[in-house]
């Protein structure tokens, strides 16, 4: 092993062992919505409207260790840093492509997911499926290389709609997907398989590679109150434990980032939410339902009783859409009800202390249902691969 070989990978060791050395620049923009950018560069983030992003639901971006931008994408399309379509992203199929600007027919907000290819740092992975109103059974992929169009990018034409899954039903799968850190150059594409697929997770390796068309299987052993309504998956970074919407509740479940498998299933009960986010800590659950903005203490465990009555109602309006954790660890809230992005300023302080900032950017003009965009496992500035933090959805 030469002496750049054993940097590296030291360099891998230290970063997926140290939280503060997550805050890498490559999560630092984010477009969702119609037309809305976070810019996480500045302090606060600076907030604009005017992108050509427009979507309902799913979205990404990606960026470079540095923080600067290097594409945004709804899956079916994809934007260069400067907000023009990449030339060769055309007839992309994922995410409702029938619709210019994918209409309220989106899907789920972790349905577009990318990860950049181990084997080259210049390419990167983007993942899309159809969504629910076209009977989601479909999951492509295409690559994105940033050597092409004058450094601007384009998505490589042989790579263009390249099938991953292909269900024998419609609405074979969730809208949910996300992604997972294994290695150096190693990750997992995550999907939330839907009945005809006994709500298994399909765990796709992705390496020097490329994308394994086989997959590793997780059917969950539970049965009582296990009932998959849209399937939004969370992994923890830190205890890789993962959690993910059942009728009743969360299913949580233990993730190994090295087989790809996941055990030993249990069901939270008492917790009725769609969206949710953790803490940076991952002691404090914080959920939207109609009741309001709620924070949970996950820190009671495994007393799954008393995590159900710790619930604290820390903000009003149960019309929101979305929450996700920034890299600036904060959480952010994105609402239909008040027309607003919302901040929780102090996730990892317990009660109300937590401070929520219902207006933190006003986006009155824009009132459509926002869901914040999916970030994604980026490398480092020297190709080291990390575990970001937080990792992204």
């Amino acid at each position: 092993m030469n002496r750049y070989c054993i940097y590296v990978l030291l360099s891998c060791i230290l970063l997926a062992g140290s939280p503060a050395s997550y805050a890498q620049g490559e999560n630092n923009h984010w477009y969702f919505g119609m037309g809305h950018h976070l810019n996480f560069n500045a302090n606060p983030p600076a907030y604009t409207s005017n992108t050509s992003i427009a979507t309902f639901e799913s979205s990404a971006a990606v960026s470079d260790a540095q923080g600067n931008l290097l594409f945004y994408t709804i899956g079916c399309r994809i934007w260069d840093r400067n907000g023009n379509e990449m030339p060769n992203a055309t007839g992309l199929q994922g995410n409702y492509p029938g619709n210019p600007v994918a209409g309220n027919k989106g899907s789920g907000q972790d349905c577009v997911q990318t990860l950049p290819n181990p084997a080259n740092k210049n390419q990167y992975f983007v993942f899309s499926a159809n969504s629910w109103e076209e009977q989601s059974d479909t999951i492509f992929y295409h690559i994105v290389d940033m050597t092409l169009n004058g450094g601007l990018g384009d998505v490589v034409p042989s790579s263009k709609n390249t099938v991953l899954f292909a269900g024998t039903t419609p609405n074979s799968i969730t809208e949910f997907m996300t992604v997972a850190y294994a290695d150096c150059n190693h990750y997992w594409y995550i999907v939330t398989m839907a009945a005809p697929y006994n709500y298994a997770y399909y765990a796709y390796k992705v390496d020097e590679n490329g994308v394994s068309n086989t997959p590793v299987v997780s059917v969950p052993t539970v049965t009582t109150g296990y009932n998959i309504v849209h399937g939004l998956t969370k992994i923890l970074p830190q205890s890789q434990k993962a959690y993910r919407t059942c009728q009743n509740g969360l299913l949580r479940s233990d993730f190994n980032k090295y087989t790809g498998q996941f055990t030993n299933f249990e069901i939270i009960p008492g917790i009725n939410s769609l969206r949710f986010e953790f803490s940076p800590n991952e002691q404090l659950l914080y959920i939207i339902n109609p009741l309001g903005l709620q924070q949970m203490n996950m820190a009671l465990y495994p007393n799954v009783a008393a995590i159900a009555s710790s619930a604290v109602i820390i903000g009003l309006g149960g019309n929101g859409s979305d929450l996700r954790l920034g890299p600036d660890g904060k959480i952010y809230r994105a609402s239909t009800s008040n027309g607003a992005l919302g901040r929780i300023e102090l996730p990892n302080v317990l009660g109300t202390g937590c401070t929520y900032t219902p207006a933190f950017v006003n986006t009155t003009s824009q009132t459509q249902l926002m869901r914040l965009g999916a970030k994604a496992l980026r490398r480092t500035s020297i190709d080291t691969i990390i575990n970001p933090y937080p990792i992204p959805e």
